[in-house]
């Protein structure tokens, strides 16, 4: 999801208010959620 390519493909498509940085702090916050979740 933070490639370059398909992160533009996700902007250009409308998701994230067509802001990159938008998805760059999904995925820190996607992270950061994994990171602490028990996953079974």
């Amino acid at each position: 999801m933070q490639t370059d390519p398909f992160k533009w493909d996700l902007v250009r498509s409308g998701f994230a208010q067509r802001d990159p940085e938008f998805i760059d702090l999904f995925a820190q916050n996607f992270a950061r959620v994994a990171a602490r979740v028990r996953w079974q």
